[in-house]
């Protein structure tokens, strides 16, 4: 269990072990470790931010409520079928998908949980 008594001791400790050699190196290992895991997620990513800025996908308000949104990939292998969606209502979406595969024991990757679509029928 983690101490949490004084956390802005340990952020700057955590600052002063970052700037070392040894500390960027375990953060490489890290960067690199996460990019094999999330291969999918990122070319996704990667795919709706260069299609917003050449035009070919627009910027829409939440689907819910209206405000200012950020894409979110039901299914991370169709990078540009998005859905968008505020901050708040975001984390809702990816509260309720990791709830579902806790009760399901389904082991889905995020975003391409089973039956869990926004598509309309």
């Amino acid at each position: 269990m983690k101490n949490r008594t004084n956390p802005e001791n340990c952020r700057a400790l955590n600052r002063k072990y970052l700037a070392t050699d040894k500390g960027k190196a375990a953060r490489q290992r890290a960067q690199e470790r996460y990019r094999a895991k999330h291969r999918l997620k990122l070319i996704a990513h990667g795919k709706v931010a260069y299609a917003i800025k050449t035009g070919e996908l627009l910027r829409q308000p939440c689907w819910v409520c209206g405000d200012v949104a950020q894409a979110h990939h039901p299914d991370y292998s169709r990078p540009l079928d998005v859905v968008w969606l505020c901050d708040k209502h975001h984390k809702e979406v990816h509260a309720m998908e990791r709830e579902l595969r806790s009760q399901t024991h389904i082991n889905t990757k995020p975003g391409n949980t089973p039956g869990f679509s926004f598509q309309e029928q």
